[in-house]
């Protein structure tokens, strides 16, 4: 898909943004969108191949970020986002293979994520998260090959995890 045009669209009553330019090839303009009501941005971004935009929106009603930058190969933006209510972080930046920002994010209630850093091989920050809820965090840093700063939670705070975290 070789979409690369600039939007201009009343985003204030969206509530899911999925897979809105999943598989966008060429897209790579700024996104000045009103997010408040947003409940789930997955798959938004996933395998874009230009990507790569600052993104300053409010997240305060988001519970689900799932595989919103898999595959998403140039991504590489600070996000500063309220993840209060965020549960699913599961594949968020699987295969972002340039991601390395930092990531400040309140994860108090994300029960879910798995394959979260998968195949990110540029990410190597260190990650101060509460894991105490977390149920899958199962293949968490897999390939991640650039990661050096260990394990980043007491494995008794996680109810599932395999050996795969690496």
């Amino acid at each position: 898909i070789s979409f690369n045009q600039q939007l201009k669209w009343d985003t204030s009553k969206v509530r899911e943004f999925n897979s809105m330019f999943e598989g966008a090839e060429a897209f790579n303009k700024p996104l000045i969108f009103d997010t408040s009501n947003a409940v789930s941005f997955c798959r938004m971004f996933r395998s874009t191949k230009a990507f790569n935009q600052p993104l300053d929106w409010i997240t305060t009603n988001c519970d689900n970020f799932q595989e919103m930058f898999e595959d998403a190969i140039e991504f590489n933006q600070h996000l500063d986002w309220d993840t209060n209510k965020a549960r699913i972080l599961s594949g968020m930046f699987k295969g972002a293979v340039k991601f390395n920002s930092p990531l400040d994010f309140n994860t108090t209630n994300v029960k879910y994520m798995e394959n979260l850093f998968r195949k990110a091989t540029a990410f190597n920050q260190e990650l101060k998260w509460d894991f105490r809820n977390v149920i899958d965090i199962s293949d968490f840093l897999k390939d991640a090959t650039s990661y050096d700063k260990g394990i980043p939670f007491n494995k008794e705070d996680v109810e599932r995890y395999n050996s795969h975290l690496f």
